[in-house]
């Protein structure tokens, strides 16, 4: 096998043998941590439109249950990947660790993720044995709270 032969793997140079020949940089802990930033900052974001204040009732007329607000998240979620991918491997692979930059905000967001979803079984389980809601749901709309 020729280790002299180099071919582009993904926007990075890859000598025959699979390894890079030249490996990135890791990234600085500001940058790790401004990543985290955003991320808190998404998250905050889609907190304020999907958390309601419990005493209200959720209706129809509300902006989360119209057709706008999840298709606006949807329409930017759908942009968003292809033109990250497109960054990803066109800049940011040949200047930083992507793995590396991206670990606080993966774990914050795993974290989210477990909490939000302990947090909506605690309060299904809430509903149905203290409060009467049915197992399967309501049935009936309302217009406000």
């Amino acid at each position: 096998m020729n280790t002299k032969t180099a071919t582009k793997m993904n926007g990075v140079t890859v000598a025959a043998n699979g390894k890079p020949k030249h490996m990135p940089k890791p990234p600085s802990l500001l940058a790790r941590y401004s990543c985290a930033t955003v991320m808190v900052g998404v998250m905050g974001l889609w907190t304020k439109y999907a958390f309601l204040p419990e005493d209200e009732t959720p209706s129809i007329a509300m902006p989360m249950h119209s057709y706008k607000i999840p298709l606006a998240f949807s329409l930017s979620y759908c942009i968003a990947l292809p033109v990250l991918r497109y960054l990803a491997q066109n800049y940011f692979l040949h200047w930083t660790d992507m793995k590396l930059l991206l670990r606080e905000t993966m774990i914050l967001y795993n974290l989210a993720q477990v909490l939000l979803n302990a947090y909506t079984v605690y309060l299904i389980i809430v509903a149905v044995t203290q409060n009467n809601h049915p197992f399967v749901g309501e049935t009936n709309l309302v217009t406000s709270g």
